[in-house]
């Protein structure tokens, strides 16, 4: 039944900025060319970059530098670099980056207290006055979800919570 009212209903209306995208006329419409820049960072870093450079508006420069970090999934320096050029959105930025950087860290345990480090420098260009509390919840949240459970190098009150939060798990 459901399969059939979706074959009548055909495919879904196309998205304007998608269809200017696809047609090469992002032209001098910030927003669009902020999507573009996002699709072509998918392939080719360089030319999303290059796009952003052209985008004059704000906030819309600065969503792009903050939108192809978070497409390539950057990381290290390549993060810094990307972030620095977010303007407005550089703690974010730098912030989402800290997250990734932090979860590669703990992908195996042993180096727990090496990513809550990590984690909070970068938290800090955003928000010093809670950059170790939120550097703290994620490696915690982290340590808590792993399947066997294991503190690794872990502090003995972060590896107590986290056991806690562990076994509320379902």
């Amino acid at each position: 039944m459901i399969l059939a009212l979706l074959l009548a209903c055909g495919d879904p209306p196309e998205d304007p900025e998608l269809t200017a995208l696809r047609n090469n006329e992002a032209g001098s419409c910030p927003s669009c060319r902020v999507f573009a820049a996002r699709e072509l960072a998918r392939d080719d870093i360089y030319a999303a970059m290059d796009e952003c450079q052209a985008i004059t508006e704000l906030p819309w420069k600065d969503e792009c530098w903050f939108m192809i970090s978070d497409t390539v999934d950057a990381t290290d320096k390549l993060a810094t670099d990307l972030c620095a050029r977010a303007g407005h959105y550089e703690g974010q930025c730098l912030a989402h980056a800290a997250y990734r950087e932090g979860k590669d860290l703990l992908r195996e345990p042993g180096r727990e207290m090496e990513a809550l480090a990590l984690v909070e420098e970068r938290l800090m260009k955003n928000r010093p006055d809670i950059a170790y509390g939120r550097a703290r919840e994620f490696v915690i949240k982290q340590i808590s979800g792993r399947q066997p459970f294991d503190c690794g190098a872990a502090e003995e009150d972060i590896c107590r919570i986290a056991k806690d939060f562990s076994a509320r798990r379902p």
